[in-house]
């Protein structure tokens, strides 16, 4: 790759543009995390005060100023599970990092996204709901490990392997209730099919204008069927959550349950791998994210010291110590890169606020490149 395809191909300037629209809510966030500290005393929050309102603010640039390219080397990131723009991009490391791993189980097994739902919370609730959830779904994979049995009713022919579980709260816009629901990975045995057959109705999928309103717009219709295998978890998960023994009967017995969805993920795992509060970040009429500081205390004690994202069974560290051939490939390629511009001229280390870097990317001939610029060209190049 010369200078003209590096300018051309890897130019890093729409990254900017995304920093600078997912950070333009931070200080009030920041505001957020003060004001609970006047209420609290907590001193750790005016430190995620300053991490936040200071979030992708400074650049490390290697500039290579005869051949007017600048590397991105790092920045600054808060690591706030507020922040929008570091919750985006966790989201897409662990998605590129992963995804892999899981297309090459898939050859071996069918890979299933779960969507595990219960009734919407209010603010006051949304806790201790959260709680039940965490400790109800540990029962749901105890099934399928065979470490717990209902009399009569068999999990072990599911060929379980392991599961990813991963928290998402949104904001229901019509009643102002919180919306919890976990969205799951289950890796299990080829050719089960769970996802057809489908001939069940359940209410309950659709007294939730949310959820009607998307399964509308997927189906083209607002109710949808349910296989036998969604229906069995959803009444499981209904017993489970409200208490209830399960049992053959119990199970028999219920009309309905909550909301179980089951499809073939198909290759597709982007909404396990987001962050937990994507999409409640979307502007008020006001022009404050959320409804304010109201809704930032319930999400902030819900997700304080909480693993978001777990794993079980084969995937139960959540850390795959596996080396991936793209990021191998692109690191080479990165390396190829950065000797084509070290050819000319060694780099001189320069620091730049964001600002600056707007400033130069609209009034100079400027090209901005990154180990991530590298990274995602190589792999739009592997789906072409």
């Amino acid at each position: 790759m010369d200078l003209a395809e590096i300018k051309s191909k890897l130019n890093a300037k729409e990254k900017f543009g995304k920093v600078t629209r997912r950070i333009k809510k931070n200080d009030t966030i920041a505001d957020y995390y003060m004001q609970l500290y006047e209420e609290t005393e907590d001193e750790t929050l005016p430190r995620w005060a300053d991490r936040i309102k200071s979030c992708c603010k400074l650049w490390d640039v290697d500039y290579y100023r005869f051949q007017g390219v600048k590397d991105i080397k790092r920045t600054n990131l808060c690591r706030s599970r507020f922040c929008d723009n570091c919750g985006n991009a966790q989201a897409i490391q662990r998605e590129n990092k992963y995804a892999p791993f899981l297309d090459a189980l898939a050859r071996l097994y069918d890979i299933y996204h779960v969507v595990v739902t219960w009734p919407n919370a209010m603010p006051e609730e949304l806790l201790p709901s959260v709680n039940n959830a965490y400790k109800q779904f540990a029962y749901l994979i105890r099934l399928f490990t065979g470490n717990t049995k209902i009399k009569g009713i068999s999990f072990e022919g599911y060929g379980f392997l392991g599961a990813v579980r991963a928290l998402e709260i949104t904001k229901n816009k019509y009643d102002g209730t919180f919306h919890p629901h976990f969205h799951c990975l289950f890796i299990l045995k080829k050719g089960l099919r769970l996802d057809q057959r489908r001939k069940h109705v359940n209410s309950f999928s659709f007294s939730n204008p949310d959820i009607k309103k998307s399964h509308k717009k997927d189906y083209g219709q607002p109710q949808r069927y349910f296989s036998d295998f969604e229906i069995l978890l959803q009444k499981i998960w209904f017993l489970r959550f409200n208490g209830i023994k399960v049992t053959r009967d119990s199970i028999s017995n219920l009309k309905e349950g909550y909301s179980v969805i089951c499809d073939n993920a198909e290759g597709k795992y982007h909404e396990v791998f987001k962050y937990a509060t994507k999409g409640i970040f979307k502007e008020t009429e006001d022009g404050t994210p959320l409804n304010g500081y109201n809704d930032f205390v319930p999400l902030f004690y819900t997700l304080y010291r909480r693993k978001l994202i777990q794993g079980y069974g084969l995937l139960n560290k959540y850390k795959f110590e596996i080396t991936l051939e793209l990021d191998a490939k692109a690191d080479e390629e990165y390396n190829r890169i950065i000797d084509v511009l070290r050819e000319l001229e060694s780099p001189e280390r320069v620091f730049e606020y964001l600002t600056e870097i707007q400033h130069q990317l609209q009034t100079k001939e400027v090209t901005y490149i990154s180990r991530a610029s590298v990274a995602q060209l190589m792999a739009d190049e592997n789906e072409e």
